[in-house]
């Protein structure tokens, strides 16, 4: 079983789940979705779940960030963070922990949690298609394997990793983002990028969020997105 920990409170949660489970070309019977949006999610409950997982996927977040100024939505933000933060650092001290993946926040918790620093980052900032390219250390790792030296994939982010955790592989970057991916430890690993998104879900998933439209988006519907997902089905064969 794959665990997916979600972070959304909208339609966002059903098309996530679509997206993740179509590119990695499994069934909606071998995920369990979880939601840290939720107040009634236990965190002893999440652990023993996690644990009995073969594989951790650290979702997006949908309708917050880290640069919310209103208060509401910032304290509900700090909250599920915290709690993010906390079962990070159990699943990732365990002797024998499952795979994990974070996309998107998934990648940002996972940072953090290494000592990282993440913070909105105009400079990094990201909304639409972009090329990634990826490290030496990459070329040779399994979550990329079949995956060509530079790819096109979608992205979504107004926060940014600041730099790479202590004791990681940086796995990829592009030309605004210098963390777009990297592996800590031999089996857990962050992607800044949507992996599981092409771009027709991009174009959905912006309509859900209007503020992004305050931002330069760059979508160029003429080039292949659908090495990505290659990187879902490597994550799927790490689990098995």
């Amino acid at each position: 079983m794959i665990l997916l920990i979600q972070f959304r409170n909208d339609q966002s949660g059903w098309h996530e789940l679509k997206c993740v489970y179509s590119s990695m070309g499994t069934g909606y019977c071998q995920i369990q979705t979880v939601n840290l949006y939720s107040d009634h999610l236990s965190l002893n409950d999440l652990h023993k779940l996690a644990k009995g997982s073969n594989g951790i996927i650290i979702g997006g977040l949908g309708s917050l960030s880290y640069g919310e100024e209103e208060k509401a939505k910032k304290v509900k933000f700090n909250e599920i963070r915290n709690k993010a933060l906390y079962f990070l650092h159990k699943i990732m001290n365990l002797k024998k922990n499952p795979p994990v993946l974070g996309m998107c926040f998934g990648h940002q918790l996972i940072a953090e949690v290494l000592g990282s620093t993440v913070k909105p980052d105009m400079h990094q900032a990201e909304t639409g298609t972009f090329k990634i390219k990826l490290t030496s250390e990459a070329l040779k790792d399994p979550l990329y394997k079949g995956i060509s030296s530079s790819f096109y994939a979608i992205e979504g982010h107004k926060d940014g990793v600041q730099q790479l955790p202590k004791n990681s592989t940086l796995l990829c970057f592009s030309k605004k983002c210098k963390v777009q991916s990297f592996k800590y430890k031999h089996n857990i690993y962050g992607v800044q990028f949507h992996p599981e998104m092409n771009i027709a879900d991009l174009e959905f998933r912006l309509s859900l969020y209007p503020s992004y439209s305050k931002n330069p988006i760059n979508i160029n519907k003429n080039i292949n997105i659908d090495q990505p997902k290659k990187i879902l089905k490597n994550f799927l064969e790490l689990c098995k």
